[in-house]
């Protein structure tokens, strides 16, 4: 769990980061492709033309696009990449909840202070003749006359 909640230029600097190590994995339309058949008779060859290119590439099964292969680097960086997006997620839900821990600390604050013993203590002990002084008719009321 995040010890404290990020600056938005800090989360921001470390998507971009993020961003920047997965260069490489682009929409599957833009990606080199392999047909089945291919990988299937030089399944070596075509792995270390990968490994080496570092690029992932389509694979095609009876003509469809059918998967994406990627480098091992690129799968730890898209591995790396969820493990910072959910340390992010905690440091944002941490960030809204210091922030209505602390609303809810100043109305508590509030509600416990001598003023608002004072009121509720009043209203209370009120008799019938303070409260009349005091009543407003609401849209739905009439007067007490």
């Amino acid at each position: 769990m995040a010890a404290s909640p990020s600056s938005v230029t800090d989360v921001s600097a470390r998507l971009s980061a993020a961003a920047e190590r997965l260069k490489a994995v682009q929409p599957i339309d833009q990606l080199d492709e392999v047909r089945g058949s291919d990988l299937a008779r030089h399944v070596k060859t075509e792995i270390a033309a990968l490994a080496h290119g570092r690029v992932p590439k389509s694979l095609s099964v009876h003509k469809l696009k059918s998967a994406v292969i990627v480098p091992a680097e690129t799968y730890e960086a898209l591995a790396s990449l969820r493990a910072e997006l959910q340390d992010i997620a905690e440091q944002v839900r941490s960030g809204q909840l210091a922030g209505l821990s602390q609303q809810f600390d100043a109305l508590q604050a509030k509600l416990s202070s001598q003023a608002s013993r004072q009121a509720a203590d009043d209203l209370f002990t009120a008799d019938e003749s303070a409260l009349n002084a005091h009543y407003k008719p609401g849209a739905t009321e009439t007067s007490a006359a």
